[in-house]
């Protein structure tokens, strides 16, 4: 009997290339699965934060060809807000009502017999808006005077938690050195090469919704989409495309749409499709969320980490919309990094601004927490008087003590830390990286 092959540095046969290198490729776009479907455009604020005192559609609804103009109160109607594992009083509706809190959010819908009627009536839609001093940056969202997106609940903290592993009160106090770093972290996005797409459909026996969206994450959040539409999960089918142009994790975002689309289906007793073109997806479909915040480290004299403070300041944009605030907590139980440092104390704000709300992009919440913690090292290095890897060699998980326990909860199965650092430094060729940094350093 032969040996089984291995996967690992295989050349693997690509099964297909053919299909899509000649066009054959089936995207959300090229889906036709209902027939007389009606084709939807979105209204959207041009306002950060307004007030809405009414909506005249009237002049849309005369255009020939359109279907019908559906407001953000008739999607009230007949779908609630999208639950959150957040308990606060600021919920997320998928169509704005009286209120607007982000430059591009949803405000009526128009279907039309296709998609360039549905966009000329959307300039017939005239909106009574009443600007509102907003927030875009987290500092001004938590001054004590801030304006509010949420007026019902008195503020625009979201979420204040605080977390302690080990004794960090006491890792400082006996630390030799103690370094401190504050940092911004931006905000960061990407642009698949394909936009959103939702298909909706609403049969009204036995009232049951059947969506059709390039969508990720769907086991998480059609839970959360059957109970913003009303209905049990098996009367809420979801299907996805057979190929997908990207995704970046920005996909997982579409399903707020996926239940706006399936609340107009319902409101216009039809089918919908809906593209999302470029411009919307620059204005309004989703970001990484963007931080301020501190990080704290305390050293033995000998360079042994013996105990991490962090501060994180979280902008959620306009609302806690699902699966956040996962970002802040996907690292929370790995807070030590690849470090055998055991006191660590997390304190986390979760704040809302009048910006997109936020969501899964690369890594999700992932480079802001390391970011921290990584530059903290190589702050200490220079205090200690250390190469910045040796300070990393003193205080990695060392091979033989896998599988290790982290103070917050994770458990790194396996690894070999070093080995990884001498791969690193040898790509790098790391002499030759110090010696241009010291000719800089004397120049």
């Amino acid at each position: 009997m032969s040996e089984a092959r291995g996967w690992i540095g295989a050349s693997v046969e690509r099964k297909e290339d053919e299909r899509l290198l000649t066009g054959r490729g089936r995207y959300m776009d090229d889906l036709a699965p209902v027939a007389g479907m009606g084709h939807a455009a979105i209204l959207r604020s041009p306002h950060p934060h307004a007030r809405i005192r009414g909506i005249d559609a009237s002049a849309a609804e005369r255009l020939p060809g359109v279907i019908g103009v559906v407001t953000g109160a008739q999607i009230g109607a007949v779908a609630g807000v999208i639950p959150s594992v957040v308990r606060s009083r600021m919920r997320y509706q998928v169509c704005a009502t009286t209120k607007a809190r982000y430059a591009g959010e949803p405000v009526a819908v128009v279907v039309a017999e296709n998609r360039y009627v549905a966009e000329d009536a959307l300039e017939l839609i005239e909106v009574d808006y009443e600007p509102l001093p907003g927030v875009a940056w987290l500092e001004d969202a938590l001054r004590p005077d801030a304006p509010l997106l949420f007026e019902e609940a008195g503020t625009n903290v979201a979420q204040q938690r605080t977390f302690a592993y080990g004794d960090p009160d006491g890792a400082f106090a006996a630390a030799a050195r103690t370094f401190r770093f504050e940092y911004r972290y931006p905000r960061s996005t990407a642009t698949p090469m394909e936009t959103y797409g939702v298909i909706a459909h609403y049969e009204p026996s036995p009232d049951r919704y059947t969506l059709w969206a390039n969508f990720q994450g769907p086991f998480v959040l059609q839970p959360l989409m059957a109970a913003a539409l009303n209905v049990p999960g098996n009367r809420l089918r979801v299907i996805t495309p057979p190929d997908s142009g990207g995704s970046f994790g920005l996909k997982q975002a579409v399903y707020a749409y996926m239940v706006l689309m399936a609340a107009v289906s319902r409101v216009l007793r039809i089918p919908v499709k809906w593209t999302e073109d470029r411009l919307e997806h620059l204005m309004a479909s989703s970001s990484a969320t963007d931080r301020l915040g501190d990080v704290e480290a305390a050293f033995t004299a000998d360079g042994e980490l013996v105990g991490v403070r962090y501060r994180n300041v979280v902008n959620l944009g306009a609302y806690i919309r699902a699966p956040e605030p996962a970002s802040v907590y996907r690292m929370h139980s790995t807070s030590n990094g690849a470090y055998r440092v055991k006191h660590i104390a997390v304190d986390n704000t979760l704040a809302v601004t009048n910006r997109m709300p936020a969501g899964l992009n690369r890594g999700y919440g992932g480079p802001q927490f390391y970011f921290a913690l990584e530059r903290i090292m190589d702050i200490a290095a220079r205090g200690l008087g250390l190469d910045p890897v040796e300070l990393r060699r003193r205080n990695l998980v060392r091979r033989e003590e896998f599988p290790y326990q982290c103070p917050a909860g994770s458990v790194l199965d396996s690894g070999d830390y070093d080995r990884c650092i001498d791969e690193l430094l040898r790509l790098a060729d790391y002499p030759a990286l110090l010696a241009r940094r010291d000719a800089a350093r004397r120049a």
